[in-house]
Protein backbone atom coordinates (compact mmCIF):
# COMPACT_ATOMS: atom_id res chain seq x y z
CA UNK A 1 0.00 0.00 0.00
CA UNK A 2 2.92 2.53 0.88
CA UNK A 3 4.50 2.01 -2.51
CA UNK A 4 1.22 2.18 -4.53
CA UNK A 5 0.46 5.81 -2.38
CA UNK A 6 3.80 6.74 -3.35
CA UNK A 7 3.80 6.04 -6.57
CA UNK A 8 0.71 7.61 -7.26
CA UNK A 9 1.49 10.83 -5.21
CA UNK A 10 5.25 10.97 -7.64
CA UNK A 11 2.93 10.63 -10.67
CA UNK A 12 0.62 13.54 -10.10
CA UNK A 13 3.69 15.98 -9.24
CA UNK A 14 5.04 15.02 -12.50
CA UNK A 15 1.52 15.72 -13.79
CA UNK A 16 1.21 18.69 -12.18
CA UNK A 17 4.68 19.92 -13.48
CA UNK A 18 4.32 18.98 -17.27
CA UNK A 19 0.70 20.54 -17.61
CA UNK A 20 2.81 24.25 -16.98
CA UNK A 21 5.09 22.87 -20.07
CA UNK A 22 2.75 21.54 -22.25
CA UNK A 23 1.24 23.55 -25.63
CA UNK A 24 -1.75 23.75 -27.66
CA UNK A 25 -2.80 20.42 -29.21
CA UNK A 26 -2.27 20.28 -33.38
CA UNK A 27 -3.71 17.89 -35.88
CA UNK A 28 -0.35 15.74 -36.39
CA UNK A 29 -0.01 11.85 -35.46
CA UNK A 30 2.20 12.89 -32.38
CA UNK A 31 -0.94 14.81 -31.13
CA UNK A 32 -3.15 11.63 -31.28
CA UNK A 33 -1.15 9.10 -29.77
CA UNK A 34 -1.14 9.46 -26.36
CA UNK A 35 0.55 6.55 -23.51
CA UNK A 36 0.95 6.37 -19.96
CA UNK A 37 1.65 4.09 -16.94
CA UNK A 38 -1.06 2.74 -14.30
CA UNK A 39 -0.61 1.29 -10.75
CA UNK A 40 -3.45 -0.77 -8.99
CA UNK A 41 -4.22 -3.86 -7.13
CA UNK A 42 -5.24 -7.37 -8.93
CA UNK A 43 -7.91 -9.56 -6.93
CA UNK A 44 -7.91 -12.78 -9.33
CA UNK A 45 -10.52 -15.29 -9.25
CA UNK A 46 -9.37 -18.19 -6.53
CA UNK A 47 -10.44 -20.82 -8.70
CA UNK A 48 -7.12 -21.50 -9.90
CA UNK A 49 -5.08 -21.19 -6.62
CA UNK A 50 -5.94 -24.80 -6.00
CA UNK A 51 -3.37 -26.02 -8.61
CA UNK A 52 -0.87 -25.41 -5.63
CA UNK A 53 -2.83 -27.51 -3.15
CA UNK A 54 -0.69 -30.58 -3.82
CA UNK A 55 -3.55 -33.18 -4.89
CA UNK A 56 -2.84 -36.22 -6.44
CA UNK A 57 -5.08 -35.17 -9.66
CA UNK A 58 -2.70 -32.13 -9.90
CA UNK A 59 0.78 -32.22 -11.72
CA UNK A 60 2.62 -31.46 -8.62
CA UNK A 61 2.11 -33.66 -5.79
CA UNK A 62 2.80 -33.60 -2.25
CA UNK A 63 2.92 -37.42 -2.44
CA UNK A 64 6.58 -36.39 -4.00
CA UNK A 65 7.18 -35.65 -0.45
CA UNK A 66 5.38 -37.54 1.57
CA UNK A 67 5.01 -41.13 0.10
CA UNK A 68 9.17 -40.86 -0.51
CA UNK A 69 10.69 -42.62 2.41
CA UNK A 70 13.93 -40.77 2.11
CA UNK A 71 12.09 -37.23 2.53
CA UNK A 72 9.59 -39.06 5.36
CA UNK A 73 11.64 -41.26 7.39
CA UNK A 74 13.97 -37.96 8.89
CA UNK A 75 11.20 -35.61 8.95
CA UNK A 76 8.87 -38.32 11.26
CA UNK A 77 12.37 -37.95 13.25
CA UNK A 78 12.22 -33.87 13.31
CA UNK A 79 8.35 -34.31 14.31
CA UNK A 80 8.59 -36.67 17.10
CA UNK A 81 5.80 -38.87 15.72
CA UNK A 82 5.01 -41.87 12.84
CA UNK A 83 3.37 -40.22 10.05
CA UNK A 84 -0.44 -42.25 9.44
CA UNK A 85 0.32 -44.90 6.41
CA UNK A 86 -3.17 -44.88 5.67
CA UNK A 87 -4.46 -41.20 5.51
CA UNK A 88 -1.09 -39.21 5.34
CA UNK A 89 -2.44 -35.88 5.34
CA UNK A 90 -5.63 -33.33 4.28
CA UNK A 91 -5.24 -30.89 1.69
CA UNK A 92 -6.73 -27.70 1.42
CA UNK A 93 -9.46 -27.37 -1.16
CA UNK A 94 -9.82 -23.07 -0.64
CA UNK A 95 -6.51 -22.20 -1.35
CA UNK A 96 -6.68 -18.05 -2.12
CA UNK A 97 -4.52 -16.18 -3.82
CA UNK A 98 -3.42 -13.05 -1.61
CA UNK A 99 -4.73 -9.45 -3.21
CA UNK A 100 -1.38 -7.57 -5.11
CA UNK A 101 -0.46 -4.83 -6.66
CA UNK A 102 0.09 -4.28 -10.20
CA UNK A 103 1.96 -1.96 -12.81
CA UNK A 104 1.04 -1.47 -16.23
CA UNK A 105 1.94 0.61 -19.60
CA UNK A 106 -0.71 2.00 -21.79
CA UNK A 107 -0.77 3.65 -25.42
CA UNK A 108 -3.88 4.85 -27.36
CA UNK A 109 -4.67 6.40 -30.30
CA UNK A 110 -7.06 9.00 -31.43
CA UNK A 111 -9.35 7.41 -34.49
CA UNK A 112 -11.73 10.71 -33.60
CA UNK A 113 -12.59 13.23 -31.27
CA UNK A 114 -13.54 10.73 -28.54
CA UNK A 115 -12.89 8.22 -29.98
CA UNK A 116 -9.50 5.41 -29.99
CA UNK A 117 -7.80 1.93 -30.14
CA UNK A 118 -5.61 1.52 -27.25
CA UNK A 119 -3.22 -1.15 -26.05
CA UNK A 120 -2.56 -2.08 -22.00
CA UNK A 121 0.19 -4.31 -20.40
CA UNK A 122 -0.04 -5.29 -16.50
CA UNK A 123 2.25 -7.03 -15.09
CA UNK A 124 1.88 -9.13 -11.45
CA UNK A 125 3.39 -11.31 -9.06
CA UNK A 126 0.49 -13.68 -7.44
CA UNK A 127 0.95 -15.47 -4.13
CA UNK A 128 -1.46 -18.67 -3.41
CA UNK A 129 -1.60 -20.02 -0.12
CA UNK A 130 -3.54 -22.35 2.22
CA UNK A 131 -2.62 -25.04 4.89
CA UNK A 132 -2.55 -28.83 5.16
CA UNK A 133 -2.92 -30.90 7.92
CA UNK A 134 -0.36 -33.99 8.48
CA UNK A 135 -2.05 -36.96 10.05
CA UNK A 136 -0.12 -38.74 12.87
CA UNK A 137 -0.46 -41.96 13.74
CA UNK A 138 -0.61 -42.62 17.61
CA UNK A 139 -1.03 -45.85 19.65
CA UNK A 140 -4.36 -45.50 21.80
CA UNK A 141 -4.10 -43.66 24.83
CA UNK A 142 -0.67 -43.17 24.48
CA UNK A 143 -1.01 -39.01 24.37
CA UNK A 144 -3.09 -36.46 24.33
CA UNK A 145 -1.22 -34.37 22.23
CA UNK A 146 -3.34 -33.38 18.86
CA UNK A 147 -3.40 -36.25 16.16
CA UNK A 148 -2.64 -34.24 13.86
CA UNK A 149 0.40 -31.04 12.33
CA UNK A 150 -0.48 -28.12 10.64
CA UNK A 151 1.94 -26.77 7.98
CA UNK A 152 1.66 -24.28 5.00
CA UNK A 153 1.62 -24.67 1.40
CA UNK A 154 1.89 -22.19 -1.12
CA UNK A 155 2.68 -21.17 -5.02
CA UNK A 156 3.97 -18.27 -6.63
CA UNK A 157 3.00 -17.22 -9.86
CA UNK A 158 3.63 -14.42 -12.63
CA UNK A 159 0.48 -12.92 -14.90
CA UNK A 160 1.48 -10.50 -18.02
CA UNK A 161 -2.21 -9.51 -18.97
CA UNK A 162 -2.56 -7.69 -22.05
CA UNK A 163 -5.73 -5.55 -23.16
CA UNK A 164 -6.05 -4.99 -26.78
CA UNK A 165 -9.39 -2.40 -27.41
CA UNK A 166 -11.56 0.32 -27.83
CA UNK A 167 -11.47 3.20 -25.86
CA UNK A 168 -14.53 6.14 -25.78
CA UNK A 169 -14.48 9.20 -24.10
CA UNK A 170 -17.37 11.23 -23.16
CA UNK A 171 -16.55 14.58 -21.58
CA UNK A 172 -18.87 15.63 -18.19
CA UNK A 173 -16.66 19.00 -17.46
CA UNK A 174 -14.00 20.87 -19.00
CA UNK A 175 -11.67 19.18 -16.57
CA UNK A 176 -13.62 16.07 -16.19
CA UNK A 177 -14.50 13.49 -18.81
CA UNK A 178 -15.76 9.54 -18.28
CA UNK A 179 -13.92 6.94 -19.98
CA UNK A 180 -15.21 3.36 -21.35
CA UNK A 181 -13.07 0.71 -22.65
CA UNK A 182 -13.76 -2.67 -23.75
CA UNK A 183 -11.86 -5.39 -25.65
CA UNK A 184 -10.24 -8.50 -25.36
CA UNK A 185 -7.61 -10.24 -22.73
CA UNK A 186 -4.50 -12.28 -23.48
CA UNK A 187 -2.85 -13.64 -20.10
CA UNK A 188 0.28 -15.16 -20.38
CA UNK A 189 0.60 -17.29 -16.63
CA UNK A 190 4.35 -18.33 -15.40
CA UNK A 191 4.28 -20.64 -12.38
CA UNK A 192 7.86 -19.36 -10.41
CA UNK A 193 7.60 -22.03 -7.08
CA UNK A 194 5.11 -24.44 -5.67
CA UNK A 195 6.10 -25.65 -2.02
CA UNK A 196 5.41 -27.51 1.42
CA UNK A 197 6.65 -26.62 4.93
CA UNK A 198 7.53 -29.01 7.21
CA UNK A 199 8.78 -28.07 10.52
CA UNK A 200 11.49 -25.66 9.68
CA UNK A 201 12.38 -27.13 6.11
CA UNK A 202 10.23 -26.30 2.71
CA UNK A 203 10.00 -28.87 0.18
CA UNK A 204 9.31 -28.11 -3.77
CA UNK A 205 6.67 -30.13 -4.93
CA UNK A 206 6.91 -29.25 -8.37
CA UNK A 207 8.59 -33.05 -10.24
CA UNK A 208 12.03 -32.37 -11.95
CA UNK A 209 13.20 -35.69 -11.70
CA UNK A 210 10.17 -37.63 -14.55
CA UNK A 211 9.68 -40.46 -13.98
CA UNK A 212 12.40 -41.09 -11.52
CA UNK A 213 12.04 -40.84 -7.13
CA UNK A 214 14.54 -38.86 -5.00
CA UNK A 215 17.17 -40.69 -3.49
CA UNK A 216 20.08 -39.05 -1.77
CA UNK A 217 23.45 -39.65 -2.46
CA UNK A 218 22.77 -40.53 -6.01
CA UNK A 219 23.30 -38.93 -9.53
CA UNK A 220 19.86 -38.04 -10.89
CA UNK A 221 18.76 -35.90 -14.31
CA UNK A 222 16.72 -33.19 -13.59
CA UNK A 223 14.26 -31.45 -16.02
CA UNK A 224 13.00 -27.85 -16.72
CA UNK A 225 9.45 -27.44 -15.79
CA UNK A 226 7.58 -24.77 -17.60
CA UNK A 227 3.58 -24.34 -16.10
CA UNK A 228 1.42 -22.03 -17.13
CA UNK A 229 0.39 -20.67 -20.12
CA UNK A 230 -1.91 -18.20 -22.45
CA UNK A 231 -5.02 -17.93 -21.40
CA UNK A 232 -8.10 -15.18 -23.32
CA UNK A 233 -10.88 -13.27 -22.16
CA UNK A 234 -12.31 -9.91 -22.08
CA UNK A 235 -12.75 -6.81 -20.01
CA UNK A 236 -14.63 -3.91 -19.00
CA UNK A 237 -12.96 -0.73 -17.86
CA UNK A 238 -14.75 2.98 -16.57
CA UNK A 239 -12.94 5.74 -14.69
CA UNK A 240 -12.63 9.29 -14.58
CA UNK A 241 -10.19 11.58 -16.06
CA UNK A 242 -8.97 14.08 -14.62
CA UNK A 243 -7.79 16.49 -17.06
CA UNK A 244 -4.64 19.14 -16.15
CA UNK A 245 -3.99 20.22 -19.34
CA UNK A 246 -4.41 18.73 -23.19
CA UNK A 247 -1.95 16.51 -22.82
CA UNK A 248 -1.66 15.12 -19.14
CA UNK A 249 -4.52 13.65 -17.12
CA UNK A 250 -4.59 11.38 -13.99
CA UNK A 251 -7.19 8.89 -15.34
CA UNK A 252 -8.67 6.72 -11.72
CA UNK A 253 -10.27 4.02 -12.98
CA UNK A 254 -11.92 -0.07 -12.26
CA UNK A 255 -11.67 -3.02 -14.44
CA UNK A 256 -13.62 -6.29 -14.70
CA UNK A 257 -11.95 -9.47 -16.16
CA UNK A 258 -13.91 -12.38 -17.49
CA UNK A 259 -10.31 -14.80 -17.69
CA UNK A 260 -9.62 -17.71 -18.87
CA UNK A 261 -6.10 -18.56 -16.81
CA UNK A 262 -4.36 -21.60 -18.00
CA UNK A 263 -2.95 -23.35 -15.24
CA UNK A 264 -3.43 -27.12 -15.06
CA UNK A 265 -7.03 -28.28 -15.31
CA UNK A 266 -8.28 -25.11 -13.99
CA UNK A 267 -8.80 -22.96 -17.28
CA UNK A 268 -12.44 -22.10 -16.77
CA UNK A 269 -13.62 -18.93 -17.30
CA UNK A 270 -13.86 -16.60 -13.43
CA UNK A 271 -14.32 -12.96 -12.80
CA UNK A 272 -11.05 -10.80 -11.38
CA UNK A 273 -11.23 -6.62 -10.63
CA UNK A 274 -8.64 -4.34 -11.28
CA UNK A 275 -9.15 -0.96 -9.52
CA UNK A 276 -6.20 1.53 -11.19
CA UNK A 277 -4.99 5.11 -11.07
CA UNK A 278 -3.65 5.77 -14.61
CA UNK A 279 -1.48 8.89 -15.69
CA UNK A 280 -1.98 9.61 -19.49
CA UNK A 281 0.25 12.00 -21.35
CA UNK A 282 0.29 13.15 -24.94
CA UNK A 283 3.43 14.73 -26.88
CA UNK A 284 6.07 15.01 -23.55
CA UNK A 285 8.48 13.08 -25.35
Amino acid sequence: MRYFIFTCLLFLNLSLTFAQKTKKEDDTDDAKLSYGMNVGFYFPSNHTANFYNGSPNNENKIDLILKNKYYLEPLEQQIGYIVDTVNPYTLPTNMRYTPTSNIGFYFRYQLAKDLGVFAEINITKLTAGGVYFLNLHLPQNYSLDPTYKEYPIWGVEKRTMINLGISRIFPLQEIMHLFIESGINISNTKVVENKIKVEEQSFSIVNNLGSNSYIPGSTQQTYQVIQGGIGFGVFLSSGVKFVFSENISVDPGFTFYWQQINLGNYDGFKPAFNPFVRFTFKKLI
